[in-house]
Formats: C-alpha cells, sequence, structure tokens
C-alpha cells in the first residue's frame, strides 16, 4: 500500500509573536495557526534567580493578561476566549514543586494547570523548569541538556 498519496502537507505558522523582557525575566508568546486555524497560544518562559513573588506575578500577568478575565475589570470590552489551548513552559527558577502555592494565580487567573512531571529537572532534584496548561494535555519527555547559564557560586 502507498501511505504517500494519503498524506496531506501540515502547514504551520507562528503569528502575533510578542516578547516581554524586563527585571523578572523573559517571555515570548505566539499563536500558532495549522492549516489557516488558530490551534494554540505557546509562550516559552526565563524567570531570573531570586525574582520576588509579587514581580513574578505581575511580570507573567502583563503578558497573559488577554487571556485572564481579571482583565475584563481593566477594559470590559476585551474579548477573552476561554477555549484557546494556552501552553506556558519554562524555567522559572523556582521550584514549583515545593512552592505550588506561589503559583496558585496560573490557575486563578488564567485557568492554567501545572502539568504534573515524575522527573526533576536539575541535578538538585528541584522543579525549576514547569510546564502549564488550558485546554489542552501535552505529553512532557525528559530533555537532558549538559551545560546552563547558572553561576554554581551563587
Amino acid at each position: 500500500m502507498n501511505w504517500g498519496r494519503h498524506m496531506h502537507p501540515i502547514h504551520f505558522t507562528a503569528r502575533n509573536k510578542r516578547r516581554l523582557q524586563d527585571g523578572a525575566g523573559d517571555i515570548c508568546i505566539t499563536d500558532i495557526t495549522v492549516n489557516g486555524q488558530s490551534r494554540c497560544i505557546l509562550s516559552s518562559v526565563y524567570i531570573h534567580p531570586r525574582v520576588d513573588a509579587s514581580h513574578l506575578k505581575i511580570f507573567l500577568f502583563s503578558t497573559l493578561m488577554k487571556y485572564s478575565e481579571t482583565s475584563l475589570l481593566i477594559y470590559d470590552e476585551f474579548h477573552i476566549d476561554k477555549d484557546v489551548p494556552i501552553i506556558v513552559m519554562g524555567d522559572f527558577s523556582v521550584d514549583v514543586k515545593r512552592n505550588e502555592k506561589a503559583f496558585g494565580f496560573m490557575k486563578k487567573h488564567f485557568d492554567l494547570n501545572m502539568v504534573p512531571t515524575n522527573y526533576p529537572s536539575t541535578l538538585g532534584n528541584s522543579y525549576i523548569d514547569s510546564t502549564f496548561t488550558r485546554n489542552i494535555s501535552p505529553e512532557l519527555l525528559n530533555y537532558v541538556c549538559y551545560f546552563s547559564y547558572y553561576d554554581s557560586n551563587s
């Protein structure tokens, strides 16, 4: 059987790319479109070590605000798409498993759930790399990286 003739190419694009950078860290966010239809919002996060919780929340909120009903308190004509799948992943520089309460605002304001993982993301058995999702259930795979930008003396 010739499987090749039944396959259709998938065309995907990244649209509405945005990047926010400040003293808390960096976040890049884009709308992933497959075959012309919006499929999900994908975000990559890097939070600097030792950023206080309030600065972290303001930083993340300022980027994700348009996906939260809380934004309606600021401007009641925002269009909030509660069904759009969202993936926020990256290095939060905080052990999310030991500080789950600190990330409660992700669930409260954006309906983002932390994706469970059985593997720590550092040799020190911490979970600083995390994935939060809404309306999508990704499978996480373990990735081993042999370099780091962290100063081991700090």
